[in-house]
């Protein structure tokens, strides 16, 4: 077992920069830590579409299969780990780092490291089905290992099967999207795993102007959106969005 993984990333995950004191856990160390100097930039169904109470309820991404039928897709990024998996152990160790980043957790201990979700969200695996036919038997043990894992943490906190529906994750833990593909559209990411994690959105589709509209009442939070626009982490939305913005 010899896997490349990477992290699939949207939004402040891939450019945010916390200061804070202490021996403690930051996005900035993990992505200096443990991935390549260089990202990659991948086609993905993602739009605007959760109310972020740490963002005075403005909007944040979330992953957004649906938009796959309509060919509305967004672009994001994919760290690529320093780390490749060999045993079933590494793939959990990148989960669990993941988490840790995402959920902004400052200190180190059961509590904070035994979990891979929260209300809002949820880490999930992918996995290259070009890859899976080739090590058929491998990443089929990797695959259960990784049911086994993820479906021992949802289990002691009693998840419900319509929250990881609303996530768009099967209870084996997979982020149903397709498979991202490079900007261009026409070849497949390189690279056999992605660790993703997908927040929960808002019941329905929200209109560009609602979005835009909610920065424009919190106009200290619109950073959010020109950093993802700096970064190249953009939606089908952004043009519109930046209309009603102005």
């Amino acid at each position: 077992m010899n896997f490349k993984i990477g992290i699939l990333t949207i939004g402040s995950l891939y450019w945010e920069i916390e200061k804070q004191q202490g021996n403690i856990h930051t996005r900035d160390d993990w992505r200096k830590n443990r991935f390549e100097i260089n990202s990659l930039s991948v086609k993905v169904p993602i739009r605007y579409g959760r109310k972020s109470r740490k963002r005075e309820n403005t909007y944040t991404m979330v992953f957004s299969p649906n938009l796959e039928k309509e060919k509305h897709f967004g672009y994001a990024k994919v760290l690529q780990c320093i780390n490749p998996i060999s045993k079933p152990d590494d793939l959990f160790e990148e989960a669990q780092n993941l988490w840790v980043a995402e959920d902004n957790i400052k200190t180190q201990n059961e509590n904070a490291t035994g979990n891979l979700f929260k209300s809002w969200g949820c880490v999930a695996l992918l996995i290259n089905p070009n890859k899976e036919k080739l090590h058929q038997e491998e990443m089929k043990e990797l695959r259960t290992k990784w049911a086994n894992y993820w479906a021992d943490k949802i289990n002691k906190n009693e998840i419900k099967v319509d929250f990881l529906e609303k996530l768009f994750i099967s209870k084996e833990g997979i982020l149903k999207i397709t498979w991202p593909k490079t900007t261009d559209g026409t070849t497949d990411l390189e690279l056999d795993l992605l660790l993703a994690t997908s927040t929960l959105p808002e019941p329905s589709h929200t209109s560009p102007e609602i979005i835009a509209k909610a920065w424009k009442d919190n106009i200290d939070q619109a950073y959010y959106f020109w950093r993802n626009q700096e970064s190249g982490i953009t939606t089908f939305q952004d043009e519109a969005i930046k209309v009603a913005l102005k």
